[in-house]
């Protein structure tokens, strides 16, 4: 596969030249759009989904006009990453053999734009550009869920079953959660790429990882655990122990907060609640007795009870089922999840906690494109690693391989036990199609600032 990414040097070399300011603060926008984050308060749930339209289609056009000057490169690009074009392809057609085609056709446009997006991405920054406007777009999505935690906690702490559990500005501390975990991968691939130490991005690692832990996510908390702990190796490696510190006991740290949560059912943000609570009423000298633990213990959500890995693995179970009815094409893009009008309705009345998807992204697309779809996208991560792995044996594993390696890593861990692969316009799509296609891109790049 090597040979074929050589084939795009020069074309990708002269589309690199001098992108005008507009283009860096258009692509910071945009990021900051397809993170979702910024959609929260500008369209309030309720609110008309026209200007929301609009918007995408605006980002759309802006991205296809800026692209068509290099027109040749864009081709070039995903020709050469054949998943990639192969996956979007067969997302469009699918719309021809659909269970919902309105709703096909619609999806598909949202991941038509947002590949297009990353296309934009990779022929014309470079690669420390692209990790910063991908930074921008979820250091966004951080900001905004603290804001909302903050400010608007009705909606940016859940109640009910997962009361007391933040979701910020997502709606549910699972999206939540592999917004954050992928934003901590990008912000930490930026301080790869900016030695020495940066104080602002491992500020943004420790944010997300807070964020992350008061979510309680448990698939995004093993994923970041996963991640950071096989970059805190990388990081011992080559020789800079001090980001390898911070990897390695964010990646602690997490595990800790998960088997706090799994084996004892203490919830960290019950830990933080009361805590504060405890340390107020000592500083006014009303505190009695404070028994952290026990407090945090009794005020335990409903969810902690409840066993997450069983829950999943009888729906993937489910779920298997509908596969081998549609095993080849699937229900097309977005064909499935329907609620009660759709596929999912023999789920729900099987699933009383009513899943909108499979908690695994790569179910969710057997479901959407069948085994042709995941066949393809297995293939390009296949083919992903086969190139890492031909230059750690060639002795050129330097930190650029590494940070494309880890935007494709992140958004994988989090598919195990979310969805986000071939999401519409979504930052988790994006940075996962771009991560693919920088794999692509001439080597000489991870030398470039």
């Amino acid at each position: 596969m090597d040979s074929d990414c050589t084939t795009t040097t020069s074309r990708t070399a002269a589309a690199h030249s001098s992108p005008h300011v507009f283009e860096y603060a258009f692509a910071v926008f945009a990021a900051m759009v397809y993170s979702r984050a910024l959609l929260f308060h500008l369209f309030p749930a309720g609110a008309a989904s026209l200007p929301k339209t609009a918007l995408y289609l605006s980002i759309y056009a802006i991205t296809a006009l800026l692209l068509l000057r290099h027109w040749r490169a864009a081709l070039t690009t995903l020709a050469t990453e054949k998943s990639v074009l192969a996956l979007l392809l067969l997302a469009c057609l699918s719309v021809l053999w659909s269970t919902a085609p309105g709703v096909t056709l619609q999806r598909a446009a949202g991941v038509g734009g947002g590949t297009l997006f990353a296309v934009y991405l990779v022929v014309r920054l470079r690669l420390d550009y692209i990790l910063a406007v991908l930074g921008a777009g979820f250091a966004v999505s951080l900001a905004a869920s603290l804001t909302t935690v903050a400010l608007y906690p009705q909606q940016g702490i859940m109640a009910g079953l997962h009361e007391g559990l933040w979701s910020g500005a997502y709606g549910h501390k699972n999206l939540l959660g592999k917004f954050v975990t992928t934003g901590g991968a990008v912000f930490m691939a930026l301080a790869i790429r900016r030695p020495p130490l940066s104080p602002a991005l491992v500020t943004g690692v420790w944010c997300a990882l807070f964020v992350l832990v008061m979510a309680s996510s448990k698939s995004s908390m093993l994923a970041w655990s996963i991640l950071f702990s096989g970059l805190g190796i990388y990081l011992i490696v080559s020789g800079r122990r001090a980001l390898a510190a911070t990897a390695l006991l964010s990646s602690a740290i997490v595990l800790a907060a998960f088997v706090l949560q799994s084996g004892y059912k203490i919830m960290p943000s019950a830990l933080q609640k009361e805590t504060t609570r405890c340390a107020s009423e000592m500083i006014s000298g009303s505190a009695q007795s404070c028994d952290i633990l026990d407090n945090a213990i009794t005020s335990k959500p409903p969810s902690a009870e409840l066993s997450t890995a069983r829950g999943r693995l009888s729906l993937w179970l489910l779920l298997a089922e509908k596969i081998r009815q549609r095993p080849i094409l699937g229900y097309g893009l977005g064909g499935f999840w329907l609620g009660e009008d759709g596929p999912s309705a023999e789920i729900w009345q099987q699933k009383p906690w009513l899943p909108s998807h499979a908690h695994n992204g790569f179910i969710d697309l057997a479901l959407h494109l069948g085994l042709l779809g995941l066949g393809i996208c297995l293939l390009g991560i296949l083919a992903a690693a086969v190139r890492v792995l031909r230059r750690l044996r060639r002795g050129e594993l330097d930190s650029a391989t590494v940070c494309m390696s880890t935007l494709v890593a992140a958004v994988i861990l989090v598919n195990i036990g979310e969805s986000a692969l071939l999401a519409s316009n979504n930052l988790l799509w994006i940075t996962l199609a771009t991560g693919l296609l920088l794999l692509c891109r001439p080597q000489r790049d991870g030398g470039d600032a």
